[in-house]
């Protein structure tokens, strides 16, 4: 079993248990509704995420005004998450099957399209591929992140993560192979766990002595207003440094 299988089943199991995803899923909640929050002010009236899996991001801007979102992927596990995940939300995202280096969409056919965690298990040749099949669509914005491999996050700053093997992946190489006027660099994600922060001392010495508040064993809902306002006031520099995810948006 995956991680996205496992974390699937996760899922399944609160929500027959009467959990919130709110409450058990805290971390991924604020990080995916700041990140919509974000892209959300853009003016983009379509959203194409490719490789939705276990995202919450393409639900949540299916209920933003005069907007139409679609989660793609190729898997049908992920598929079947996906629309758990929209029954749960309920959410307005159309889902499809589908494949990241030929999307059944039209040239310039979606304002944003953007993938978050998806491109660094691809070869350096299939990133480029697929980041070139993105920009095809996108009519204005494309935006991609994956976990944040520098020194000093939290969790992910080697190749093999549990079960999930990551490739390497270059955001700025990858952005600077793109036709795009304007390429920007950000981060979210700065707090999670405790047990998470524990496994690298720089990030726990910066989230120390930055944030000792948010230094805890769990998230629940009632942190997520602390969260949310703590990571806007960070800059985009230390958000990328410090973040769980890295990204880059380029405006088209």
């Amino acid at each position: 079993m995956n991680y996205l299988e496992k974390q699937f089943e996760i899922f399944k199991e609160n929500i027959k248990n009467g959990y919130s995803i709110d409450d058990f899923a805290a971390v991924k909640v604020y990080a995916q509704k700041l990140f919509c929050e974000k892209i959300a002010t853009m003016n983009n009236n379509s959203y194409l995420e490719v490789g939705c899996g276990g995202s919450l991001s393409i639900h949540y801007l299916s209920k933003y005004d005069n907007v139409i979102s679609y989660g793609l992927d190729y898997d049908d596990m992920a598929i079947e998450y996906s629309q758990f995940l929209k029954k749960q939300l309920n959410s307005n995202a159309v889902i499809l099957k589908g494949n990241a280096f030929s999307l059944p969409f039209d040239d310039n056919s979606i304002d944003c399209v953007f993938s978050i965690g998806m491109i660094e298990h691809y070869s350096k040749e299939e990133q480029f591929n697929i980041l070139t099949e993105m920009a095809r669509v996108a009519k204005k914005n494309l935006i991609i992140g994956i976990p944040n491999y520098k020194e000093s996050s939290a969790s992910y700053h080697i190749i093999q993560h549990g079960d999930e093997e990551h490739l390497d992946c270059d955001l700025e190489e990858l952005a600077n192979a793109l036709p795009s006027k304007k390429v920007f660099f950000d981060g979210r994600g700065l707090f999670i766990a405790k047990k998470d922060v524990d496994k690298n001392e720089k990030y726990k010495e910066f989230i120390i002595n930055a944030y000792p508040n948010l230094y805890k064993d769990v998230f629940l809902s009632h942190d997520i207003d602390d969260l949310i306002t703590h990571e806007r006031a960070a800059s985009p520099e230390t958000r990328r440094k410090h973040g769980f995810i890295e990204y880059f948006v380029a405006t088209i």
